[in-house]
C-alpha cells in the first residue's frame, strides 16, 4: 500500500511539475508577445505622432493666400498606397522607417483633408431642394446625384425635428419675417421672392449651435445614416463628400474682415476700393453705385472728390440732349438791323427704366429765362404732374423767341416774342439762354447784349427734384447752330458725355450707341439695352450683382469676366450683413471634387471639368476664365459665360444673351462657394 501511494504522489508531482512548467512557458510567451505588442503599439504611437507633427508643421508652413491641391500640405502626402480616412480612395502613400542597421521597422501614412471641400450637412439644401439666386449655401444641393434626388430632401428635413420645419413650424424664430418678405431676395431658393409668408419656416431658422423648438443639427456626418431612405450602401457612396465642421471665416486673402455691401457705410466701401487700387474717383463712384444700388429712395449718392462730385446712380431721369445755339435769321428794317432766332430752344429728360417716373416740381437750372409762370428766371420749374412714361422722353420747349435790333449809335435792344418751338414738346418755358458761346448761328450775337453777359462762362445744368435733392450736374460743351448736344449713355455726365449731332427731340439720340462699351451686341443692342439699366433698390442677394454697377464709362459696368479688372472686389467684399460672423458651407473651388462641385447652382458636368483643370485659382474672380486665353483658362471662360452666348433667356428676365447672362453661373455659385480661400 505505502509504495502503491507513493507512487501516486510521484505522478502528481511530475503532473503538477509539468503544469507548472507549462504555466511558466505560457506566461514567458504571454508576456513576450504582450511586451512585442506593448512596444509595437508604442513604436506605432510614435509613428503617428510623426506624422501628425509633420502634418501640422505642413499646415503652419503653408503661405499661399488660398488654399489648392498644389499645397505641400496635399502633395506631400499624396499617393495611391492606402486609404487613410476610409473613404474607399487610396489618397496616401507609405513613408518607411528605418533602423540604424537599415532594416524598414515600421511606417505611417496620413492625409490632411480640407474640410470645405465637402457639402455641410447643416448648412446645405432645403426641403425642396432648390436653388434660384445663389444667395446662400442652402442652394447648395445635398448631393442628389449620389443618393438619388429623394434622399436628398429627406436629409435635409431630417434636421429639422419631426414637424420638417426649420426651428418651430409655422413661427418667425429670429424675427425677420418683415425683412424678408420685402427684400427682393429668394431668401430660401424656391423659386419665389417675397411671397407671403416668407420668413416663416426659413432655412435661415435652423442654427445648428442654437437650435429653436425640435432642431435636431448632425453632430456627424454619419448621423445621415439616420435620415428617411439612407440605406449602408448610400451612406458609404456620400461619406466622402460630407462633413459637419467647415466655415468661412469672412475674410479675405491678406486676413482683413470683409466689408459688407449690405451694411457697411459709403465711407467704408470707398475706403476698401481704395485698398485695392482704384483710383479717387473710381473709389467714389463704386462706393456710390453701391448705396444706391441698395437704398430705397431715388436719390443719388453724390461724393466729392479732388478733380469735382461723383455722382451714384439711381432710378431717376437723365438730361439727354440740349439745343442750346440757334440758326440765325438777320433782316433789315431801315436803319436797324434784326437778328431773330430760328427755332426753339429745348431741353430733353430721358427715363431708360422700365416704370414711369413723377417729375412734376422738378427744376433745371443753369440756363436764362423770362421771370414768368415757369421760370424764375435762371431755372426752369416742371409742371405739376408731369409724367415721364418708361422708356421714353420728356422734352422742355421755348416759349419765347428772342430778336436783338441794332441801331447805329445806340446799344443792342433785345426783343422778346411768344413762340412755341419745336413742336409736339410735353412743357414749354420761356428760355432766354442756354448755351455759352455758341460756335456760330445766334451765339455770337448774344455777346452784344449785356442781359446775357452773366451767362457767358461756362456753367453747369442742374437738375433737382420737387424736394430739392440734387439729381445730376453737368458740364457740356459748345454748340453750333445746326446740331445739337447729346448723350450717348445718358448716366454719363460733365463735359466729355456730350456729343454733337443732328437734332431729335423726343426721340433717340443720333449718337445713340450702346454697343460702344463692348458689353452690349451691336445687332440687338437697340434692343437689349434697357438691361444695362438695373437699380434694385435692395439689398444685394449675391457680389455677382455687383456687375450691374456703372463703371462710369460709355456703357460699361464693373467687369468680372472680359478683362477682369474689377474681380479683386469680389474677395474683398461679401453679402454677409455681419462680416465678423463665420459663415459654414461655402465651398473651396481649388480642393472640390468634382462630386461637390456639382452641388452648386448652374455647374454641371462641363462647367465642373473645366474648374478642376484651371485651378489653381487665386482670386474667385478668376472662376470665369480668361475669353482670350487658350488652354484651361479660355476653355473655363467658355464654360462659365456660355448661357450669354446661346440664344436662350436663360434668367426669365425678358433679355437673350446679355451680359447679366454671361456671368449668370458665377451669380448663382458665388456665394455658396466663392469664400472657400
Amino acid at each position: 500500500m505505502r509504495r502503491r501511494g507513493a507512487s501516486v504522489i510521484f505522478v502528481l508531482a511530475i503532473l503538477l511539475l509539468f503544469i507548472f512548467t507549462g504555466m511558466l512557458l505560457f506566461m514567458f510567451a504571454f508576456w513576450e508577445k504582450t511586451t512585442a505588442k506593448h512596444l509595437a503599439l508604442r513604436a506605432a504611437a510614435g509613428y503617428a505622432r510623426t506624422a501628425i507633427q509633420r502634418a501640422i508643421w505642413e499646415l503652419d508652413h503653408d503661405d499661399r493666400a488660398y488654399d489648392c491641391l498644389e499645397d505641400a500640405w496635399w502633395t506631400a502626402f499624396a499617393g495611391v498606397d492606402v486609404d487613410v480616412d476610409g473613404d474607399g480612395e487610396r489618397d496616401a502613400r507609405w513613408f518607411l522607417v528605418g533602423h540604424s542597421d537599415g532594416a524598414v521597422v515600421g511606417r505611417w501614412a496620413v492625409t490632411i483633408v480640407d474640410e470645405s471641400a465637402r457639402v455641410h450637412l447643416n448648412a446645405s439644401g432645403t426641403e425642396h431642394g432648390g436653388a434660384h439666386e445663389g444667395h446662400a449655401t442652402w442652394e447648395i444641393a445635398l448631393l442628389p446625384h449620389v443618393w438619388g434626388p429623394a434622399a436628398a430632401p429627406a436629409v435635409a428635413v431630417w434636421r429639422s425635428g419631426s414637424d420638417g420645419k426649420p426651428g418651430v413650424a409655422g413661427t418667425d424664430d429670429n424675427d425677420n419675417v418683415a425683412v424678408l418678405s420685402s427684400n427682393r431676395i429668394d431668401d430660401d431658393g424656391d423659386g419665389l421672392t417675397d411671397e407671403e409668408g416668407e420668413g416663416i419656416d426659413e432655412p435661415q431658422e435652423f442654427v445648428a449651435s442654437r437650435p429653436w423648438g425640435d432642431d435636431r443639427p448632425y453632430l456627424s456626418r454619419a448621423d445621415a445614416k439616420l435620415a428617411p431612405g439612407v440605406g449602408p450602401a448610400l451612406w458609404r457612396a456620400a461619406r466622402p463628400y460630407l462633413t459637419v465642421s467647415s466655415y468661412d471665416t469672412n475674410r479675405d486673402a491678406s486676413g482683413s474682415l470683409r466689408v459688407s455691401v449690405t451694411t457697411a457705410p459709403v465711407a467704408a466701401l470707398r475706403e476698401a476700393c481704395l485698398r485695392l487700387g482704384y483710383g479717387e474717383e473710381e473709389a467714389a463712384r463704386i462706393a456710390a453705385c453701391i448705396a444706391d444700388y441698395r437704398d430705397t429712395d431715388s436719390v443719388p449718392t453724390v461724393l466729392a472728390t479732388s478733380s469735382g462730385r461723383v455722382f451714384g446712380i439711381e432710378r431717376t431721369p437723365y438730361l439727354n440732349e440740349v439745343d442750346g445755339n440757334l440758326p440765325a435769321r438777320i433782316s433789315v428794317e431801315g436803319e436797324a438791323v434784326v437778328v431773330e432766332e430760328v427755332g426753339g430752344h429745348f431741353i430733353e429728360l430721358f427715363n431708360p427704366y422700365d416704370r414711369p417716373m413723377n417729375v412734376g416740381g422738378w427744376t433745371i437750372s443753369g440756363v436764362l429765362t423770362m421771370p414768368a409762370a415757369g421760370g424764375t428766371g435762371t431755372s426752369i420749374v416742371l409742371p405739376p404732374g408731369a409724367v415721364i412714361p418708361p422708356r421714353s422722353y420728356y422734352t422742355i420747349g421755348d416759349s419765347v423767341k428772342v430778336l436783338i435790333r441794332f441801331v447805329p449809335r445806340m446799344p443792342p435792344v433785345p426783343v422778346f416774342l411768344p413762340t412755341r418751338e419745336p413742336a409736339g414738346c410735353d412743357c414749354y418755358a420761356p428760355i432766354l439762354f442756354v448755351c455759352w458761346g455758341g460756335l456760330d448761328g445766334f451765339g455770337p450775337y448774344q455777346l452784344f447784349v449785356p442781359l446775357f453777359w452773366p451767362f457767358l462762362g461756362e456753367r453747369p445744368l442742374v437738375v433737382r427734384d420737387a424736394s430739392g435733392n440734387l439729381i445730376e450736374e453737368t458740364l457740356f460743351p459748345r454748340d453750333t447752330a445746326a446740331t445739337t448736344v447729346q448723350k450717348n449713355d445718358p448716366r454719363m455726365m460733365g463735359r466729355d458725355a456730350w456729343f454733337q449731332g443732328p437734332t431729335t427731340p423726343g426721340f433717340p439720340n443720333a449718337v445713340f450707341a450702346p454697343w460702344t462699351g463692348g458689353e452690349v451686341d451691336p445687332v440687338s443692342g437697340l434692343l437689349t439695352w434697357p438691361s444695362c439699366f438695373v437699380v434694385k433698390d435692395g439689398p444685394f442677394a449675391t457680389l455677382g450683382e455687383l456687375s450691374r454697377l456703372f463703371r462710369g464709362q460709355q456703357w460699361r459696368t464693373l467687369d468680372f469676366w472680359r478683362s477682369g479688372s474689377d474681380s479683386r472686389l469680389l474677395d474683398r467684399l461679401t453679402t454677409q450683413d455681419d462680416p465678423s460672423a463665420s459663415v459654414p458651407g461655402r465651398l473651396n473651388l481649388n480642393t472640390a471634387s468634382e462630386t461637390t462641385l456639382l452641388c452648386l447652382p448652374l455647374v454641371d458636368p462641363a462647367r465642373a471639368a473645366a474648374i478642376r483643370s484651371a485651378r489653381p485659382l487665386r482670386d474667385i474672380g478668376e472662376v470665369l476664365g480668361t475669353p482670350a486665353a487658350a488652354g484651361p483658362q479660355g476653355i473655363l471662360s467658355r464654360e462659365m459665360t456660355r448661357f450669354g452666348f446661346d440664344g436662350v433667356d436663360n434668367d426669365g428676365d425678358g433679355w437673350i444673351d446679355v451680359e447679366q447672362e454671361k456671368e449668370l453661373a458665377h451669380h448663382q455659385s458665388g456665394d455658396c462657394a466663392q469664400r472657400g480661400f
